[in-house]
């Protein structure tokens, strides 16, 4: 097994668990947020 087979098979399993990742999420980024209006429970 070469250098380069190895470093294809990682970034396919790389990959692999990205794509799995996105399915168990319905396909939204699990550490993506939006800020929506502004929070004033933090001015004194």
């Amino acid at each position: 097994m070469t250098l380069q087979e190895v470093t294809t098979e990682c970034q396919r399993l790389v990959n692999l668990k990205h794509d799995t990742s996105m399915v168990e999420n319905n396909g939204q980024l699990p550490y993506v947020r939006a800020v929506s209006g502004k929070n004033d429970s933090c001015s004194r």
